[in-house]
């Protein structure tokens, strides 16, 4: 077996720098056999690298702050007269719905469909309608609210399928068996 001997052309502490690699190991390049200012270069490079990436997902992570949310659960909407209310998941907002008909309303019975409809400039507003059929076999739209600021909402189209008014305009619709699985997203912005 051979040893090949390497030279650096540095100096260390007045004596020059060797390192005795065997024959199978010299011919192969590896990070480890560098000049050691060189990895050092590259460990100070990597630790920026990481430094700059962590903080970039903290600001993006501060920037959008978001909410999961969904269609709320029959068990869970409140009726006051045709006046149906529900709590959010989150505090991000709450529920508010009247029955079709301005008598007295019945009952929730179970969910029927939802509907988000996007907003179309900066101008306009983001809406999320869930609808439910009652007993007396009428339906209660139920929409959610939110307090000021405004935040931004969005969905994915997974589970939203894109559809068209007749105006052209565009709007999503869930037709999911649980309203659990309807859910869509509120973006907070700082």
């Amino acid at each position: 077996m051979t040893i090949a001997v390497k030279r650096w052309p540095i100096k260390r502490l007045g004596v020059l720098r060797r390192q005795v690699l065997p024959d199978s190991v010299s011919n192969v390049t590896s990070r480890w056999n560098e000049h050691p200012a060189l990895i050092i270069w590259r460990i100070r490079t990597m630790k920026k690298t990481i430094f700059v990436f962590t903080l970039t997902l903290g600001a993006s992570c501060y920037a959008s702050a978001e909410t999961v949310e969904s269609c709320p659960n029959v068990e869970t909407i409140h009726r006051q007269g045709s006046i149906y209310t529900a709590a959010t998941s989150g505090a991000e907002g709450s529920w508010w719905g009247v029955a079709e008909n301005d008598d007295d309303g019945d009952d929730i019975r179970r969910f029927s469909s939802a509907i988000f409809y996007p907003a179309q400039d900066s101008e306009s507003r983001a809406l999320v309608n869930c609808s439910y059929k009652l007993g007396n076999g009428d339906y209660a739209d139920l929409r959610f609210i939110t307090g000021p600021p405004r935040p931004a909402l969005g969905v994915q189209e997974g589970i939203w399928l894109r559809k068209h008014d007749p105006d052209g305009h565009s709007y999503y619709e869930c037709n999911e068996l649980s309203p659990l699985s309807c859910i869509f997203y509120v973006i907070r912005r700082p």
